[in-house]
């Protein structure tokens, strides 16, 4: 039973995580009200950044951003907020719950290497192939594969 509770939670979160979001909720004006538009600024700031993701290979349409002043009065910078988004980091929570249920806190991923061949003494080389046995560590990088095939 608790089982079931833990797994009606967690796929309840994950949707809830899953669902796209707006990173800015419009409502309509009550009736009778005025609706004023914020003042938009156009900052260097805000094209830095954007030329900074352009540089680093990011699709700008991939990306949204609002900031604005506390009472919404001005727009600082604004790219494609009324897009919705997934909230990448919140799905870590969602990742992090479903590994824990399935591994435990004290599993450790383990990477092998093996050898399929000879290795020469003379010359300390392997004439054969290298086998990288890898069982999905998140933390395994190109620098480590690295330092293990030297």
């Amino acid at each position: 039973m608790v089982k079931k509770k833990f797994l009606l939670l967690t796929t309840l979160l994950i949707l809830l995580v899953l669902w796209p979001i707006q990173a800015q909720e419009t409502s309509p004006p009550a009736e009778g009200r005025l609706t004023t538009v914020p003042e938009r600024l156009n900052t260097v700031s805000e094209a830095t950044y954007l030329n900074q993701l352009t540089v680093r290979g990011f699709n700008l349409q991939t990306q949204g951003f609002l900031i604005e002043s506390l009472n919404g009065s001005t727009v600082f910078a604004d790219h494609h907020s009324d897009v919705p988004f997934n909230p990448a980091s919140v799905i870590k929570i969602a990742t992090s719950f479903a590994a824990l249920d399935r591994w435990g806190p004290d599993y450790r991923f383990e990477t092998a290497l093996y050898a399929d061949g000879e290795i020469d003494k003379k010359t300390r080389t392997l004439k054969g192939s290298l086998i990288l046995h890898a069982t999905g560590d998140p933390f395994l990088s190109v620098i480590d594969v690295s330092g293990l095939i030297r």
